[in-house]
């Protein structure tokens, strides 16, 4: 039964659990109590005060159409049985603000608060949601033998603004068939248009710790996830000092097109994990993120995935810091990784720009980036990063599907202080260095030139500024056109034989090489230079130093 006061009992005051019977010894089940008071709290559109006291609670769910809003200092304590759920809201419309009390999932229930909007039609009515800086959640917990994901709070459908101040703290999954673990859990429903996070900010506040599985890094146990469409642009926000701390797999998990994370701080020293920012949307900024690991190492320290979208749009990383201490069993892979896909093979990573960031110990790469079958339009900018040590490659250029990967890249004014242990550039794909300058303990980008094989005859480079040629089958062979629709007129292209074996001779006049007489390259050493004049390869120099 609904519990509909008299006005003189909500005027101007915020009522309290006590006044329904509750008890908040720690001792006595208050469940009923508490059940009461939250009907009476909805039903008035009243707030709700939880004065001091442990208020123990079985599984509670409420319809809460106008929203709800509870202060106070006191702690909602689970009792019963292992379960899911705690205390959920369902059908929100209105306003939640709560801001003081504690919700306490003692271990036994997998999820400490639940705040669902689904069903929506009517996007003018969509609630809020603002958890305070007072509010905790605490000891989120599932048992191994039971497939329940742990969230400390999850929120679910439709709303103009989630902001979460509050202090998520312990999110353990123990079981060992894949379950997963979230700190906060923003996400939408696909079962109406309207039923998504229209803008979720993390303030300087906010704080979640503790967020683990005992299954393996590899499934989701993360800080925060923020889902939303991505035929929709949702606004994520991270303000600086938000802090998290030992989240096992991420930090920040981003399925949202309009990022704007600045200066986090995020702390690692008990696991290994996946990428501690991933922006998996790609569209905004990550700035200012402050990263400390003793003795762990992660894939990558940022992630940006590109996908195809109709609100598809720049990245921008920069003046990020990763500082590693301790002794890590092995490297961490990346400072960035630069990923595109929608399992196809036509994405596109455009704009996206790697600025002063800095890496205060070893990575193996400072950068990964995928690249995919697409003509011209994939561009990374590398610029003003500073790392220590890089133990493989400055730049790892990747495929994401084992078609050809292309990938234009410019590169100025980077730093490895103690220089790259490995090479400037490993690459399984196809890159166009477009310009490489002032890059100091890095062995210059274009020094390392990729290999072509012949066909038939012909080589197709794909905007490269140097390349080796291998003959057909590896042998010694005639090359008698470079292809080059991947080149503007008049840019150079330098060729090298690809090794000592064999005789590659460049033929004049037979294809489109415009040379001076026919050109052999039968050393490692020899090269031909050529311009591109917009049809033909012409000669611009030879050299054949044996």
């Amino acid at each position: 039964m609904t519990t509909k006061l008299a006005y003189n009992q909500i005027d101007g005051m915020a009522v309290s659990v006590k006044d329904f019977g509750a008890v908040g010894d720690g001792v006595t089940d208050d469940t009923v109590a508490i059940s009461i008071w939250l009907d009476a709290l909805i039903a008035n559109d009243i707030e709700g005060h939880l004065p001091d006291g442990v208020f123990l609670c079985d599984s509670l769910t409420k319809a809460a159409a106008n929203g709800i809003r509870i202060s106070g200092t006191g702690t909602i304590k689970a009792t019963g049985t292992a379960r899911t759920n705690m205390i959920k809201f369902t059908g929100v419309r209105g306003e939640v603000n709560i801001n003081g009390p504690t919700f306490d999932a003692n271990n036994i229930v997998a999820r400490g608060l639940e705040i669902l909007s689904t069903g929506h039609t009517d996007a003018t009515t969509l609630g809020s949601i603002y958890l305070g800086p007072d509010t905790k959640v605490i000891n989120a917990f599932n048992a191994i033998g039971n497939s329940r994901v742990v969230i400390g709070v999850y929120i679910q459908g439709g709303f103009s603004e989630v902001v979460s101040e509050c202090t998520i703290d312990g999110c353990d999954s123990q079981d060992t068939s894949g379950a997963e673990a979230y700190g906060l859990l923003v996400t939408w429903s696909s079962s109406m248009p309207d039923d998504w996070v229209r803008v979720c900010t993390l303030t300087s506040n906010s704080k979640i710790r503790n967020v683990k599985n005992s299954n393996t890094v590899l499934e989701n146990a993360d800080g925060i996830q923020f889902l939303a469409p991505v035929s929709q642009v949702a606004n994520f926000t991270v303000v600086s000092g938000a802090l998290f701390e030992e989240c096992k797999g991420r930090a920040i998990k981003s399925q949202v097109l309009g990022n704007a994370i600045d200066s986090p701080t995020i702390r690692r020293t008990l696991y290994d994990g996946l990428t501690e920012i991933d922006m998996q949307y790609s569209g905004g900024h990550c700035l200012g993120a402050n990263v400390f690991h003793d003795g762990v190492r992660v894939d990558a320290v940022i992630g940006v995935t590109q996908r195809l979208s109709p609100n598809y749009s720049h990245c921008d990383v920069g003046s990020n810091t990763l500082i590693i201490t301790g002794s890590p069993a092995s490297d961490t892979a990346n400072m960035v990784q630069v990923f595109g896909t929608d399992n196809t093979d036509s994405i596109t990573n455009q704009g996206v720009t790697l600025h002063h960031n800095k890496v205060f110990g070893t990575v193996e790469h400072f950068a990964t980036v995928y690249g995919t079958n697409v003509a011209d339009v994939n561009i990374v900018v590398d610029e003003s990063n500073w790392v220590k040590t890089i133990a493989t490659s400055w730049l790892n250029m990747a495929r994401v599907f084992a078609n050809r990967a292309q990938l234009s890249y410019i590169a100025r004014n980077n730093v490895c202080e103690d220089g790259c242990t490995g090479s400037t550039i490993v690459s399984s794909g196809d890159l166009k260095v477009i310009e490489d300058t002032n890059n100091m303990n890095i062995t210059p980008f274009l020094s390392t030139p990729f290999v072509y094989t012949a066909t038939s005859g012909v080589v197709v480079p794909k905007g490269e500024k140097v390349i080796r040629v291998n003959g057909e089958g590896n042998t010694t062979d005639d090359i008698d056109t470079i292809t080059m629709t991947n080149y503007s007129p008049n840019e150079h292209l330098t060729i090298y034989n690809s090794g000592t074996s064999y005789t590659r001779t460049y033929k004049d006049g037979t294809g489109n090489l415009k040379l001076n007489g026919d050109c052999a390259l039968a050393s490692a050493n020899d090269t031909l230079v050529v311009r591109f004049d917009g049809t033909n390869a012409c000669e611009v120099s030879r050299s054949i130093n044996g």
